[in-house]
């Protein structure tokens, strides 16, 4: 799993904005970028699953403890925030031109 400096650090070379708790996307600069990068993706995330990802994220990187806004079980923590990395390592890795 990815630590939280390195979750922040994805999101911003594909977000571009850093406005929020120690230099996260805003919730809004999220979900719309993250939008529009899903479709550059063979398979791409829907917009409910992008919330998810901001749901976890908020947790993950300590707005709130687990159970205080939401509740996701730890398991599905992890795995949305893998998801999430891997999606943005995927839409950050350069595209080779042919």
């Amino acid at each position: 799993m990815v630590t939280v400096n390195e979750l922040r650090d994805l999101l911003n070379i594909v977000v571009g904005c850093n406005l929020q708790y120690n230099g996260f996307p805003c919730n809004t600069c999220f979900h719309t970028v993250l939008a529009s990068e899903a479709e550059k993706v063979e398979n791409p995330p829907n917009i409910d699953r992008i919330h998810e990802w901001w749901e976890a994220t908020l947790i993950f990187r300590g707005d709130y403890k687990n159970g205080d806004l939401i509740y996701i079980p730890k398991k599905e923590l992890k795995k949305r925030i893998n998801e999430l990395a891997s999606f943005l390592k995927e839409v950050s890795a350069p595209k080779q031109q042919y």
